[in-house]
Parts: C-alpha cells; structure tokens; sequence
C-alpha cells in the first residue's frame, strides 16, 4: 500500500458536479493498494496517517495530528501511484493489485478507518 498525502486547509472530490466528499482542514490521501497488501499493512498505514505530527501546534512547530485536531481526511483511490518508470516509457502496474483485488481492500479500509476515526471521507 502507498499512499500520498497533502495538508489541505479544504478539499472535496466532486463527480459528475456532484460532491462526494469534503472537509475543511486536514489531509487529502491518494491511496494506492498492492498485490501483497492485506489487513496488518492496511491497519498500519491508516494509524501512520492519523498519528503523523504534520500540522502546527501553538508555537508554529509541526508536533499535532490528526487526532490532535479532529481534522478530517478524504482518501482517494489512485493507482497509478504504483506505477514503475524505472524502465522504458510506459509504467508499468505489476505491483499494484487488480480492480477487484483493490476494490476488497479498499472496502476493508474503509470499514477500519470508520471504526478508529469519525471525520473520514472518502471519494
């Protein structure tokens, strides 16, 4: 599993000019799942997110999270992170798990990130 993740004063995911999801503050995630992911790697990952001290505490140093601030999280599946361009032009997405494959994790992920966090969106 990787995942990108970016600060966000707001971000929502519209379709079709229809929102799916939105917060204001917090981190907007592009998560990608492998072949080899399973619920150990899932747990870890989502825990990382909520515990990483990225956001300002009173005197301006990173030292708060997620949890810290209530803050909210949009993740968003993208697998194209996993793409290798190591060789040749094309990426190649060996490493990342088939639609369905990915589509039961991300279930998985979804059901474990509500039981541990009440702000996470997902788009």
């Amino acid at each position: 599993m990787k995942s990108i993740i970016q600060r966000v004063l707001n971000a929502k995911v519209v379709i079709d000019g229809e929102t799916h999801a939105e917060i204001e503050r917090g981190i907007l995630a592009l998560t990608a799942f492998a072949v080899t992911d399973n619920k150990k790697t899932i747990e870890f990952v989502f825990n990382k997110m909520l515990e990483l001290r990225i956001f300002e505490d009173e005197n301006s140093k990173m030292n708060l999270s997620l949890l810290d601030n209530n803050y909210g999280i949009i993740v968003v599946p993208n697998f194209t992170i996993y793409g290798d361009t190591l060789r040749g032009r094309r990426p190649s997405y060996s490493a990342s798990a088939s639609f369905e494959a990915a589509n039961k994790i991300f279930t998985y992920f979804i059901a474990y990130a509500r039981s541990r966090y009440n702000n996470v969106s997902f788009g």
